[in-house]
C-alpha cells in the first residue's frame, strides 16, 4: 500500500521506516530473521534426516546452532548501527556463510545440492546483487497508450 493512502499522522513515520529500510538495514534485518529461523530448525532437530548437508554430519548440531545464532544476532545488531565498518563485515560474513554453505554442497550428490546448496546460494547472490546495485530510488514504470500498438 503506498504511504499516501495512510492516514496523514501516519505518514512521517512511514516514510522514515521506508527510507532506513532502503539501506542495507533493509537486507541485514532479512538476513537475520532467516539467520535465526535456522538456527531454531537446528536446535530442535531431534535426529537427522537420510539426505543431511555435510557439515550437519561433521560438526556438531550445538555448535551450528551457535554460528546460525551467533550470525543472526551480529546482523540485528549491525542494523542498527548499519554506517558502520563492522556492519559490512557482519553483512560480508553472513553472505560468505551462506556461500559456503552451498559450495560444501557441491562435495555430495546432486539432490544435497538442490536441496541445501541452490537456496543459500540464491540468498547470496540476491544479497549481493542488492548491495551492488545501489540505492537506484523507485523503480517507476512507463505507461504505454492503448491506442499505440507494436
Amino acid at each position: 500500500m503506498p504511504i499516501e493512502h495512510l492516514p496523514t499522522a501516519w505518514r512521517p513515520p512511514a516514510r522514515r521506516v521506508r527510507e532506513w529500510l532502503r539501506t542495507d538495514a533493509g537486507i541485514m534485518l532479512i538476513l537475520a530473521g532467516f539467520f535465526l529461523t535456522r538456527a531454531v530448525a537446528h536446535a530442535s532437530k531431534i535426529r537427522m534426516p537420510p539426505h543431511t548437508h555435510i557439515l550437519e554430519q561433521v560438526l556438531p548440531p550445538w555448535l551450528l546452532t551457535g554460528v546460525w545464532v551467533a550470525i543472526g544476532i551480529v546482523l540485528l545488531a549491525a542494523a542498527v548501527t548499519q554506517a558502520s565498518r563492522w556492519s559490512r563485515w557482519a553483512l560480508a560474513i553472513a553472505v560468505g556463510w551462506c556461500a559456503a554453505w552451498s559450495v560444501f554442497t557441491l562435495l555430495t550428490p546432486f539432490p544435497t545440492f538442490e536441496r541445501f546448496g541452490a537456496p543459500h546460494a540464491c540468498i547470496a547472490l540476491l544479497v549481493m546483487h542488492s548491495i551492488w546495485k545501489g540505492r537506484s530510488g523507485e523503480i517507476r514504470v512507463r505507461g504505454v497508450a492503448y491506442d499505440r500498438r507494436a
